[in-house]
């Protein structure tokens, strides 16, 4: 049976790992590079990692993201800052393998086949934030910008169209919530992307993973509480299910 990537998604502000809820109040958890040599030794089986600072401050820690490749062994993608193609340059010499790019698709599509055409597509994520409304209806927000979800598909396949590699979904209104996958929407992107395709945000346990794994096969789960948090309580324990795979 076909096996779908588990991924731990990391937030990272001021240079330390953080939690959020609902991509609000960020919680101290921990130092990047400690935190990826966990993953390590769980053998995580890849992992993504977003500043969410560096986009509006314009600065990325490239001494921190070196590190942070040096000392892991699993596949890195980057996302935060990134506005230009010799940005992503430099984020690559730093030793990560995958860029993500978010808010910068509103102001400028087109870095999505530069980059495709200089590093190839499976170099490139676009990742696109989505949140409810009141009326619960479906948006991508960034900015000003607001894409309502009957403009999201085409949205998206403009992207694939430009070249992208991978498509990664936040949900907005599932981050740190620990509810369970939005399996509407994953369905509404599920029929129509022909690319990889990654959600993150509501992870409930090991059995809504693989309950939506069963579901959607070839989808990419990305993970933050649960591989982060332990108990009712939520003590920070960084944790990787090792026995899921059969390793």
């Amino acid at each position: 049976m076909y096996r779908s990537r588990l991924i731990p998604v990391l937030l990272m502000q001021n240079n330390y790992i953080v939690k959020t809820i609902n991509f609000r109040d960020p919680n101290y958890i921990g130092e990047p590079v400690n935190i990826v040599k966990l993953f390590n030794d769980k053998q995580a089986d890849e992992l993504v990692l977003f500043d969410i600072n560096a986009y509006n401050d314009n600065k990325i820690n490239y001494d921190l993201l070196n590190d942070i490749a040096v000392n892991a062994r699993m596949p890195l993608c980057y996302g935060g800052g990134i506005k230009d193609l010799n940005t992503v340059e430099k984020i690559f010499m730093a030793g990560l393998e995958r860029v993500s790019i978010g808010k910068t698709l509103f102001n400028n599509k087109k870095i999505i086949s530069e980059i495709a055409n200089k590093f190839g597509s499976q170099s490139c994520v676009a990742t696109l934030c989505i949140d409810k409304d009141n009326n619960s209806n479906y948006y991508i927000e960034y900015q000003k910008n607001i894409i309502y979800e009957s403009e999201i598909e085409k949205f998206i396949l403009e992207l694939i169209d430009l070249g992208v590699g991978e498509i990664l979904i936040n949900c907005v209104h599932k981050d740190g919530t620990e509810t369970g996958y939005d399996e509407i929407l994953i369905e509404k992107i599920y029929k129509y992307t022909s690319i990889p395709f990654t959600v993150a945000g509501g992870a409930s346990s090991i059995a809504n993973v693989l309950d939506i794994e069963k579901k959607f096969p070839t989808i990419g789960l990305g993970v933050g509480s649960l591989f982060i948090y332990k108990g009712k309580k939520k003590a920070v324990l960084v944790n990787y299910p090792e026995n899921i795979r059969g390793k």
